[in-house]
């Protein structure tokens, strides 16, 4: 049964059964609305080097998550397997004003349904970029930027103990409260929950 029609783009609102929206949804218990939308941002690598160069410049051009407030900081995610985590950074991202949040290819589907909920409409607050490779990172990302390395303990020890691994004795430890993220641009490469970061992310 059609409700009425929004004068915005002509989105048409539909009424449908109970089994019928149990069959759009992948919950148990749905919460009664489904929404259908274009993907507000693309994985292009023509998108990625506009957004850097907006950085760089420092226009805040970008809707950020929290009134004005824009950080010069983009948030990489590496090795993120889990779509709730995913999700959660999405939003975390979006709260704290960061220009944007991008994955890496061996990251989790950013867009599957479990994610979108985690970020609770995060996804149309801030650009997210999904499955960019390391070539297009180290083209993009020039000495400009100042690139943080964040990984929990115990996968950082796990990666210093594989064969040939990267050697990071020279690379300093500091304190994320210790670093002005308003003063950029930066680049914050988050390492995955079981792998950590990559050999790529180090070399960068």
């Amino acid at each position: 049964q059609k409700l009425g029609t929004w004068s915005l783009d002509e989105k048409v609102l539909e009424k449908v059964s109970g089994q019928h929206l149990r069959l759009l949804t992948e919950t148990i218990q749905p919460q009664g609305l489904v929404g259908v939308f274009k993907m507000p941002y693309k994985s292009g690598g023509l998108e990625f080097r506009e957004l850097s160069h907006r950085v760089k410049e420092s226009v805040n051009t970008l809707t950020a998550g929290v009134g004005d407030l824009q950080l010069d900081t983009v948030l990489l995610c590496d090795n993120i397997r889990d779509p709730g985590n995913a999700g959660t950074l999405i939003r975390s991202a979006a709260a704290a004003g960061c220009a944007a949040i991008c994955f890496t290819p061996h990251c989790v589907d950013v867009w599957e349904a479990k994610c979108l909920r985690g970020a609770m409409g995060a996804h149309f607050r801030i650009p997210v970029f999904a499955g960019l490779t390391w070539d297009l990172i180290t083209d993009v990302i020039d000495l400009q930027w100042k690139v943080h390395l964040a990984s929990n303990a115990v996968t950082w020890e796990k990666r210093l103990k594989q064969p040939g691994a990267i050697s990071t004795v020279d690379l300093p430890t500091i304190p994320y409260n210790a670093i002005d993220w308003c003063k950029g641009p930066h680049l914050l490469i988050l390492g995955g929950e079981t792998e950590g970061i990559s050999d790529e992310a180090i070399i960068l």
